[in-house]
């Protein structure tokens, strides 16, 4: 049976599947104020990125060094991102999905931030060598909740209309490679499975205005 992740330019997740959940301390005054953030994670997509295309119509192999970048980065909300070290939360993490063909537990390396490394790549004689780096896209969802006057609150929109959050898209350039003597260009839906979203973490709702000061201006920070 041929590997959806394997075989595809791109699988997105459909619908996007909850992967990780966490909970961060913004800051804490004891008996007086305290701030906190959830943050959760769904896949978005799970990428095969072309590094190169090498060619070879000569009867002996040729051997061609090749730079890649490897690691964790957030392309929005960086400051959040930072802050709540959201990369470090995530070591330890682990996908797996029979269905859509994903099974993988990343490795420390792959959330430091991101580096540029080499390698050497042996192209055999009459060949054609496509080498892809496998990239996950993710984004995380963090809202926060308001610990103060005796009341742990929700911080809400001031239309008190929804939960006010934030959206962290990152990417994790991560170990896996894949060769192909042809051009992957499939992009797939697939279903892939993921965990059951916790309850919200906070009795009620408190609007962004009715925050202290020092909460509004910590979450002005990230906005």
């Amino acid at each position: 049976m041929v590997n959806p992740v394997s075989s595809s330019l791109r699988v997105l997740a459909t619908p996007n599947p909850i992967i990780h959940q966490s909970r961060h301390t913004i800051y804490y005054f004891h008996n007086f104020e305290m701030l906190y953030a959830t943050a959760i994670t769904y896949l978005v997509a799970v990428e095969n990125e072309m590094l190169m295309h090498w060619e070879n119509d000569t009867d002996g192999q040729h051997t061609h060094e090749l730079e890649y970048t490897i690691g964790f980065k957030s392309l929005t909300s960086t400051a959040l991102s930072k802050k709540i070290a959201l990369s470090a939360s995530l070591e330890g993490l682990e996908i797996s999905d029979d269905n859509a063909g994903i099974h993988k537990t990343f490795v420390p390396e792959e959330f430091l931030p991101e580096r540029r490394l080499k390698t050497q790549i042996i192209v055999p004689g009459r060949s054609d060598l496509y080498f892809y780096q496998r990239k996950y896209v993710l984004e995380t969802e963090v809202y926060f909740t308001h610990d103060a006057w005796n009341k742990l609150c929700v911080v809400m929109k001031n239309d008190n209309s929804q939960i006010k959050s934030w959206k962290i898209r990152s990417t994790i350039h991560s170990a896996e490679f894949t060769t192909t003597g042809r051009e992957l260009r499939k992009i797939l839906e697939k279903k892939i499975s993921g965990q059951t979203k916790q309850e919200v973490y906070g009795k009620s709702g408190r609007k962004f205005d009715d925050l202290t000061g020092r909460a509004k201006d910590t979450l002005k920070e990230f906005n």
